[in-house]
C-alpha cells in the first residue's frame, strides 16, 4: 500500500488518510508527499497540503450543500472522499507555500502609499475703482457684455447664457461614449481544449481523462450526478464562475461508459488537449432472442422444473 507523509491529529483525518492510501495513484502520492511547483510573484515555490487544510475546504463545501439558513449538514462518507481526493489532485488549490530549501513564504506585506492633500489657494477678490453714486438708478454696464434675461414663473431673473452653460452641461453627462462590452473570459487551455470538442460533438457527453480519473464538465455532469448518483464538484477553469464536474477513477471507467452510452453518445478524450478523441455511439438496447421469450412464458405457465427442448 501507499505510504503518504500526512500527519493526523483527530479519528477523522486518519479516516481520510486510510482512504488516499488505498486509492491515489503513484503519481498523486508524488504531489501529495513532494509537494508541486508553482510561481507566485515572480517566486519559485512549493505548494504542500496538509489534512488541516483539507478539513476547512471539507467545511466549506459542506456550507455549499447545507441551507443558507442551516447550522449543520449531514455529509455521505463517499461525498468526503470524493472531495480528498479532489483537494489534494487540483494544482489551483493553494496549501502551505514553501521555498525550495523548505522555509516557508511569506509575502512581504504591501506598503500603503501615503496621499497628500495639495495646499489650497484662497484667491483675493480684484479691486475696482468703479464708485457707484446715490443717484445711479441701474447698473450701466459695456455693450460688449449685455446678457438677455429670462423670467421664470417664480420671478427670478435668469441671464440666458447661464441657461445655455445649464443645457450643455446636461447634454454633455446623458451623451457619453458608448462603453465596450464586457469581454468574457475564455477559460484556461484545457477548458478551451475540452469546450472545442463538445462543440464538434454538441449531443454527445464528452469525458476527458486527467491524471487518474476521467471528468466531465458542464450540464452534463449535473445531468449524470443525477441520474447515476454521482458525487457533483466544481473545477476552476479560468471563466467566471467555477464549473460542475463529476469524476470516476479509470480503473472503473468501463463501467460508467457502459452507463452512459445506454442513454448518450460518449466522447472519451485520453490525451490533455483533445488530440486523441474517441467517438462511441449510443448502445442500441439488446432485444430477446425468440427462443429465450419462449422458455420464459412456458416456465411461467408449467413451473421451472419442465424440460423444454426446442
Amino acid at each position: 500500500m501507499i505510504e503518504l507523509n500526512l500527519q493526523t491529529t483527530t479519528p477523522e483525518q486518519v479516516a481520510i488518510k486510510s482512504y488516499l492510501q488505498g486509492n491515489v495513484s503513484q503519481i498523486l502520492a508524488d504531489k501529495i508527499n513532494k509537494g508541486v511547483e508553482t510561481e507566485v510573484d515572480g517566486k519559485r515555490l512549493v505548494n504542500r497540503k496538509d489534512l488541516d487544510g483539507f478539513m476547512k475546504y471539507a467545511c466549506e463545501e459542506a456550507k455549499k450543500l447545507a441551507g443558507n439558513n442551516a447550522k449543520s449538514a449531514c455529509v455521505e462518507a463517499k461525498t468526503v472522499f470524493g472531495w480528498a481526493i479532489h483537494y489534494f489532485e487540483e494544482d489551483s488549490i493553494i496549501g502551505t507555500l514553501y521555498y525550495p530549501d523548505g522555509t516557508e513564504y511569506k509575502p512581504e506585506p504591501k506598503a500603503t502609499p501615503k496621499t497628500v492633500s495639495a495646499p489650497v489657494k484662497v484667491k483675493e477678490p480684484e479691486k475696482t475703482d468703479m464708485q457707484l453714486s446715490l443717484f445711479n438708478t441701474a447698473e450701466e454696464e459695456p455693450d460688449d457684455n449685455h446678457r438677455s434675461q429670462l423670467i421664470t414663473e417664480d420671478g427670478e431673473i435668469i441671464d440666458c447664457e447661464e441657461v445655455d452653460e445649464d443645457i450643455e452641461e446636461e447634454i454633455e453627462e446623458v451623451v457619453k461614449a458608448p462603453e465596450p462590452p464586457l469581454q468574457k473570459p475564455q477559460g484556461n487551455l484545457l477548458y478551451q481544449s475540452y469546450m472545442r470538442i463538445q462543440d464538434a460533438y454538441p449531443e454527445s457527453v464528452i469525458a476527458l481523462k486527467l491524471g487518474d480519473f476521467y471528468e466531465v464538465f458542464g450540464d452534463n455532469a449535473v445531468r449524470l450526478a443525477n441520474e447515476f448518483n454521482l458525487t457533483l464538484t466544481s473545477r476552476e477553469l479560468g471563466v467566471q464562475k467555477r464549473v460542475p464536474m463529476i469524476g470516476f477513477p479509470y480503473h472503473s471507467a468501463e463501467l460508467y461508459f457502459n452507463k452512459i452510452r445506454a442513454k448518450y453518445d460518449l466522447v472519451i478524450d485520453e490525451s490533455d488537449y483533445g488530440i486523441e478523441t474517441k467517438h462511441l455511439p449510443q448502445k442500441e438496447p439488446e432485444t430477446p432472442k425468440v427462443d429465450d421469450v419462449i422458455i420464459s412464458k412456458l416456465k411461467a405457465l408449467f413451473g421451472s422444473d419442465m424440460e423444454v427442448r426446442l
